[in-house]
């Protein structure tokens, strides 16, 4: 299927479909966009090399798991602590 067609069917259904030529294209677009807000993302390569968390975090408040202050420990405690019972 074409991304034509794929951006096309995601409008039909009511998103907003943004298209960018580059990663630095779209990073800048979600810094400008999303401001005032508390935004989190798990592991991403692509998330890092875009960026994101610094671009974002100069105007939101975000969350990353890699990039929780006080190293692994810290990491660990945090997942713990978060960490979903049944």
């Amino acid at each position: 299927m074409a991304f034509s067609a794929i951006t096309d069917k995601l409008r039909n259904l009511g998103y907003k479909v943004s298209e960018f030529e580059t990663a630095r294209d779209a990073a800048e677009y979600l810094g400008k966009e999303i401001k005032n807000k508390t935004v989190g993302f798990g592991g991403s390569i692509t998330l890092e090399q875009m960026k994101l968390y610094e671009i974002l975090s100069k105007s939101n408040t975000v969350y990353w798991h890699q990039r929780i202050s006080g190293g692994a420990a810290e990491r660990q405690k945090s997942r713990r602590k978060n960490a979903v019972r049944s």
